[in-house]
């Protein structure tokens, strides 16, 4: 048995299979990257193929806001088309940033932009339950805090919201 050959053509059945949904996707012009403006905002993470991802609004929806058990509602942040650019209002599936959404964002933060870089500034996830509170991450060094909601530390006195959305 030629194992070699075997092998070599199984290894050559694989790589046209990986290969067909990239063309697929080329053929259409949807392939994008990191720090693409598309899907009305900024590309900040793409599977490897480039074809799904997240992309963040290009600027802030709110802004030196303080949190309180009232304002635990996620669905209210987003929703408002006003808040968004022209390209950005095209989409309606806008919404807060999971933990690890919100990490990936801080790690693209230079190539998306116009990110409030202070001690005093949090980011905020969308995991947020009024009962045990809330993920926040400061932009200015990358810390990254679990906030109860009925107690906030002295160094975080405002929070700001970007909303993200998947393609």
């Amino acid at each position: 048995m030629n194992f070699s050959k075997i092998f070599s053509t199984s290894l050559l059945a694989v790589a046209s299979a990986l290969a067909l949904p990239h063309k697929a996707f080329a053929e259409t012009g949807v392939i994008h990257q990191v720090g693409d403006r598309a899907e009305g905002g900024i590309v900040f993470y793409v599977n490897r193929l480039g074809t799904h991802g997240l992309v963040a609004a290009a600027s802030d929806q709110r802004t030196d806001i303080t949190l309180s058990k009232a304002d635990y509602s996620t669905g209210l942040f987003c929703s408002n088309p006003e808040l968004f650019d022209e390209n950005a209002e095209l989409y309606l599936d806008w919404r807060l940033p999971t933990r690890n959404e919100l990490k990936r964002l801080y790690n693209a933060r230079y190539l998306v932009g116009n990110f409030v870089e202070k001690k005093s500034v949090a980011y905020v996830s969308g995991n947020m339950n009024m009962d045990s509170g809330i993920w926040v991450k400061r932009f200015e060094d990358g810390r990254e805090q679990y906030k109860s909601p009925h107690y906030l530390p002295k160094e975080i006195k405002t929070f700001n919201i970007r909303c993200i959305r998947s393609f």
